[in-house]
C-alpha cells in the first residue's frame, strides 16, 4: 500500500509539473512575443502606443510626422534592446554577431506598406514588401492593422528566430526545474508515506498477534484523526475479544461443572442399583429422575441462550390478557411457595391497559423465573409479591421479596450466566444460574428492559418494563 501511495504521489507530481511547465512556457512566449511585436525590444513601445492613439483619435495618419519628431531625439544613438550592446539585428538563430546601428530611420507605413512619415534619414521604398513588413511592428486599432512601424536596423531579421530560440531555452529550463522539483517531491513523499504509515504497520502487527491468539495486544493511540480513531476501535475490539474469550472459557468450565454433578449422581445411583446395594424401587429411582430433569432443564436453558446469542430467538406474539397470564403463572408456583411457607400474592393496576402483543409462553417463562428466584431467597414465613401496572405508555411487572436483598457487588453481575449471589447454595436450591440471564434476554427480545435493585422494605425487586407502542400492535 505504501508503494501505491508513493506511486500516486509521483504521478500527481509529474502531471502537475508537466502542466505548470507547459502553461508557464506558453505564457512566457506569449508575453515575450507581445513585448517584441510591440517594439519593446527596440524601446519603441511608447511610440507605437502614441501612434495608435493618434490614429484612433483622428482616424487618419495626418500629423503622424509630429509624433515621430517628438520621439526622434530619444531614438537616435540607441544600441540593442533597450539601449544594450546587441541590436535586434543579431541573428539569434545562427549566433551571427553583426551589430546594426539604431540611429537608422524609423519609418511609418500604412497597412499596405506605403511609407507615410519617418524619423531620421531614410531611403523610401514604394512600397515595402510583405517580408519587410513582417520585420516591422504592426499597429492595430480595434483589432484591425492600421499600419507598420519599420526600422532599417531590423530589416532581414527572420520573424520567428527569437521565438523558437526563446521557446527552446524556456523548455530546457522548465525541464531542469521539473526534474529537480520532482526529485525533491518524490523524496518528501516517500518520507511522508513512511512516517504516515507507521501507525498502520503497528496496527497490522497487533492484528497479526491478535489473530495468533495474543488477546492482550494493544496499540498506542496518539493524537487525533482517522488513524487514531482506527487505533481506538482496534483496542476496543481487542478488549471485547479478550473479554469474550475469558467468558467463553468460564462458561465452558461452568457448563462442564453443571453437567458433571447430575451425571455423577445418576451414575452413582445406577451403579448402586446395578450392584444390588439399592433395591429397584420407585423411591430409589426418584433421585435419578430428578437429576435427569435437572439436566433436561439445563440443556433447554443453554439452547435458549444459544438462540438468543445467534439472534434466532423466535417469538410468537399475539394479543394477550396479562392479568390472566399472571394469575396462571402465580398459581403454577403456589405449591412451591407453600412448601417453603412463603406467601405468594399479586397486586395489579391494569385499568385501561390494552391487550399486549407478546409471546405468552415466553412471558410466563420470564415471570416464572423471577418468582422462582424470589422464592429461593425469601425466608421461611416471608413473602413474595408480583405487582403489575400500566401507566405513562409502558407496562411494568415488579417481583419483590423480603429476603436479604442483593449485595452491591452482585447487582452488576446478577444477570451473568451461571452467576449465583450466594455460592454456598446447592444447585437444587440455587438453580443453574441461567434463569435470570434467560429472563433478561427474553425481555430484550420483546423490546423491554429488566433490572434489579434493593427496595426500601428490604429484599430485592426485579423490574420488567415493556413500551406499549412496541408491544400493542405486533
Amino acid at each position: 500500500m505504501r508503494t501505491r501511495l508513493i506511486a500516486s504521489f509521483a504521478l500527481i507530481i509529474i502531471v502537475t509539473l508537466a502542466a505548470v511547465s507547459y502553461f508557464a512556457r506558453q505564457g512566457a512566449l506569449e508575453e515575450v512575443n507581445s513585448f517584441v511585436r510591440r517594439g519593446g525590444l527596440a524601446g519603441l513601445e511608447g511610440l507605437v502606443t502614441s501612434l495608435e492613439s493618434h490614429y484612433e483619435q483622428s482616424n487618419t495618419w495626418d500629423g503622424a510626422d509630429a509624433v515621430l519628431a517628438e520621439y526622434g531625439g530619444s531614438l537616435g544613438g540607441q544600441r540593442g534592446p533597450g539601449g544594450g550592446q546587441h541590436s535586434p539585428g543579431t541573428d539569434m538563430g545562427t549566433g551571427m554577431g553583426e551589430e546594426k546601428s539604431m540611429s537608422s530611420a524609423i519609418v511609418l507605413s500604412d497597412s499596405d506598406g506605403n511609407p507615410i512619415a519617418a524619423s531620421g534619414e531614410f531611403d523610401p521604398k514604394q512600397p515595402y514588401t510583405e517580408g519587410e513588413l513582417n520585420s516591422g511592428i504592426p499597429m492595430t486599432v480595434d483589432g484591425e492593422i492600421i499600419g507598420y512601424l519599420i526600422s532599417e536596423a531590423f530589416m532581414g531579421v527572420p520573424a520567428g528566430n527569437y521565438e523558437s530560440e526563446l521557446g527552446g531555452r524556456l523548455s530546457q529550463a522548465a525541464l531542469n526545474a521539473a526534474l529537480v522539483a520532482g526529485g525533491i517531491a518524490v523524496i518528501l513523499a516517500s518520507l511522508l508515506a513512511y512516517y504516515s504509515f507507521q501507525p498502520v504497520r503497528h496496527l497490522t502487527q497487533a492484528a497479526a498477534m491478535l489473530a495468533r491468539g495474543d488477546m492482550g495486544k494493544r496499540v498506542d493511540v496518539r493524537g487525533g484523526g482517522e488513524l487514531a480513531a482506527l487505533g481506538s476501535t482496534f483496542n476496543t475490539m481487542a478488549a471485547a475479544l479478550e473479554d469474550a474469550a475469558k467468558k467463553r472459557k468460564a462458561m465452558t468450565a461452568d457448563i462442564a461443572h453443571e453437567l458433571r454433578n447430575p451425571l455423577a449422581v445418576q451414575l452413582a445411583n445406577l451403579e448402586a442399583l446395578e450392584d444390588g446395594l439399592y433395591p429397584l424401587t420407585a423411591d430409589n429411582l426418584s433421585p435419578i429422575t430428578d437429576q435427569n430433569r435437572l439436566l433436561t432443564r439445563l440443556v433447554e436453558d443453554l439452547h435458549t441462550l444459544a438462540l438468543s446469542d445467534a439472534k434466532n430467538l423466535s417469538l410468537h406474539k399475539r394479543p394477550t390478557d396479562v392479568h390472566d397470564l399472571l394469575i396462571k403463572t402465580i398459581a403454577a408456583h403456589q405449591t412451591h411457595a407453600e412448601a417453603r411457607n412463603v406467601s405468594l400474592d399479586m397486586e395489579d393496576d391494569l385499568t385501561g391497559c390494552p391487550s399486549l402483543a407478546i409471546d405468552p409462553d415466553r412471558m410466563g417463562q420470564i415471570v416464572g423465573n423471577l418468582i422462582l428466584n424470589a422464592l429461593r431467597y425469601a425466608p421461611e414465613g416471608g413473602w413474595v409479591r408480583v405487582l403489575s401496572a400500566c401507566e405513562e405508555g409502558s407496562f411494568s411487572i415488579n417481583v419483590l421479596d423480603n429476603g436479604p436483598g442483593i449485595g452491591d457487588g452482585d447487582l452488576e453481575r446478577i444477570f451473568e450466566r451461571f452467576y449465583r449471589g450466594d455460592p454456598s447454595r446447592s444447585r437444587n436450591e440455587g438453580g443453574s444460574g441461567l434463569g435470570l440471564t434467560i429472563a433478561r434476554r427474553l425481555v430484550e427480545a420483546h423490546g423491554g428492559t429488566l433490572t434489579a435493585a434493593n427496595h426500601h422494605e428490604g429484599g430485592a425487586v426485579f423490574s420488567l418494563n415493556l413500551p406499549l407502542n412496541d408491544t400493542a400492535g405486533d
